[in-house]
């Protein structure tokens, strides 16, 4: 069984686990220190998943494509977030809201409500890991 996991661990640590992260993953690294709004974390996210379109103006939106990703075609997801102790630092609700997001719904979704849920997705391993 896949455990998604959402992790804080050492910058030595996730280049350990990058070595190891299969070809037909996507890795998304994301720098805290210039994500200080939803809009700039949205839209980086948008970019960098390739987003059929844009969702930085709703929280519900951002968690419905990211909890397709279809379009991608891979069998796996990481997401490092560097700087993690800068990251949305004058926006603790909203960083609040970002990582209950991923904890609370994303990795469950694909750890095993895709296949409840859906006939046409997979389960996945979808990984989260804050870098400081």
């Amino acid at each position: 069984m896949i455990k998604n996991e959402m992790r804080k661990i050492s910058y030595e640590e996730v280049q350990k686990i990058l070595k190891t992260v299969p070809d037909d993953f996507l890795v998304v690294e994301l720098d805290g220190e210039k994500l200080q709004t939803w809009e700039q974390y949205s839209l980086a996210i948008e970019e960098k998943m390739r987003f059929p379109t844009t969702c930085f103006d709703n929280i519900d939106r951002y968690e419905d494509w990211i909890c397709d990703l279809e379009w991608l075609g891979k069998e796996g997801y990481v997401i490092i977030i560097y700087n993690f102790s800068s990251f949305m630092k004058n926006n603790p609700k909203i960083k609040e809201a970002i990582m209950s997001g991923f904890d609370e719904l994303i990795l469950p979704w694909w750890q095993k409500e895709v296949e409840v849920c859906t006939d046409y997705q997979k389960i996945k391993s979808f990984n989260v890991y804050l870098v400081n």
